[in-house]
């Protein structure tokens, strides 16, 4: 009894009682700790109750409440506060890289939506605050990462605001370029997640999006990854099209292959790629790998 009066029916994440008492008291003992606190809030949620019903509703929640909760760790807490609004505190971690990593995750993974089947329109925005190491109250630090939710929602939804931080400005990206040609969701969504924000991306889903690719990206185009598993039957047309292109070498092309496709992966290996990997994407060993190959690039 007392367990389930502590729980959110619906979700069963804790619920906004159980959230802030527990929040509070982690944070008021935490001193010279780094935590992080996240308000989640679903980005056009009442669209879902409005067109398709309060039912559908209930089950976007549902969902979004599974992705999250899976996405940390069993030591931090998760909480629903609201409708359509949770929290995380994300308790002692050795530097903010984890939780920047968590929050793009969770960010693309709204985006592109691999497996998830709620509308489309559907994403997360996410406002994020810091105790700078010294205790505080969960009061004190909602009130600052609500704020940087409030510029999240204002800066255009689908993405995450840390209090205190501007959002970078890029005024002329000239980043190096990774190439992703995929129509694969899940794909899209780790290459999204996993890759280093100082590469950028451009990404296309059909022979028409590749064309559309800008000249200044291809100009800066360090690498590509070329998803296959897809597609039924020879793939060799594929790879000897990629060979053709003048603005990328096929020692810095990456094989996405069906996982026990024989074909795929002896057609890829003939190419000359420099990896492969297997789908669905093994999300250590895709970021592992490719550490390393932008490693012997020159990037980091």
């Amino acid at each position: 009894m007392k367990t389930k009066s502590e729980l959110d029916e619906m979700t069963g994440l804790f619920n906004k009682t159980t959230t802030e008492y527990t929040m509070d008291g982690l944070l008021k003992t935490g001193e010279g700790l780094l935590d992080v606190l996240m308000i989640l809030d679903v980005d056009n949620f009442k669209t879902v109750n409005d067109t398709l019903g309060h039912q559908t509703g209930d089950d976007v929640i549902k969902k979004i409440a599974n992705l999250i909760s899976s996405t940390f760790r069993k030591s931090d807490v998760v909480g629903r506060i609201g409708g359509d609004e949770f929290c995380v505190l994300m308790n002692n971690i050795p530097s903010m890289d984890i939780a920047y990593a968590k929050l793009n995750e969770l960010i693309q993974i709204m985006k592109y939506k691999p497996n998830l089947s709620i509308p489309e329109y559907v994403t997360l925005s996410i406002g994020v605050a810091t105790n700078e190491q010294k205790s505080t109250s969960y009061a004190a630090l909602f009130k600052k990462a609500d704020d940087a939710l409030y510029h999240a929602k204002l800066g255009g939804k689908a993405q995450y605001r840390e209090y205190g931080i501007e959002p970078v400005k890029i005024e002329t990206d000239e980043r190096p370029v990774a190439i992703l040609i995929s129509a694969n969701r899940n794909v899209c969504s780790v290459v999204h997640a996993l890759l280093p924000v100082n590469i950028k991306i451009a990404e296309a889903s059909s022979e028409k999006e590749f064309r559309q690719i800008s000249q200044e990206d291809k100009k800066r185009a360090v690498m590509m990854y070329v998803d296959v598993s897809g597609i039924k039957g020879d793939t060799s047309t594929i790879w000897n099209q990629i060979k053709e292109i003048p603005w990328i070498e096929m020692s810095n092309v990456f094989a996405f292959c069906e996982e026990g496709n024989v074909p795929q992966y002896l057609q890829s290996l003939q190419s000359g790629v420099a990896d492969m990997f297997k789908v669905p994407l093994d999300h250590e060993a895709f970021k592992r790998r490719t550490a390393k190959q932008l490693e012997l690039m020159g990037y980091k």
